[in-house]
């Protein structure tokens, strides 16, 4: 059995000054994970929400959880394609992949935008 880490990142609302905390302490959670032998950690990416999910570039914080780690692999679910320029999508996670040396997971969608 493998497990990961995977989060939606969650704020309340009005809490845009607790951004880079968040952002921080994920990156401490993976590098915790990797070091209690969590085989993966995982970024969703999503956009123009208030509450949650604050992470429109995960290939950003996956580059920064790789140059932290070394044998964890990095996932991201979903790259929201109709957001991108698929050219650039690709360009972008290939070279992670090249910086991560090989441990990246690929995943992409549509996306849903769902009223809470």
């Amino acid at each position: 059995m493998k497990f990961g880490l995977f989060s939606e990142f969650e704020l309340g609302k009005g809490s845009h000054a607790q951004v880079t905390k968040l952002y921080d302490d994920y990156i401490k959670q993976a590098c915790y994970a990797e070091e209690h032998g969590f085989d993966s950690v995982w970024v969703l990416e999503h956009h123009f929400t208030d509450l949650y999910s604050w992470c429109p570039a995960p290939e950003i914080l996956l580059t920064a959880i790789a140059a932290r780690t070394s044998k964890i692999r990095l996932g991201c679910g979903v790259c929201l394609l109709p957001y991108h320029n698929p050219a650039t999508v690709a360009q972008r996670y290939a070279m992670l992949d090249h910086l991560c040396h090989g441990r990246l997971d690929f995943g992409f969608g549509a996306g849903a935008a769902v009223e809470r």
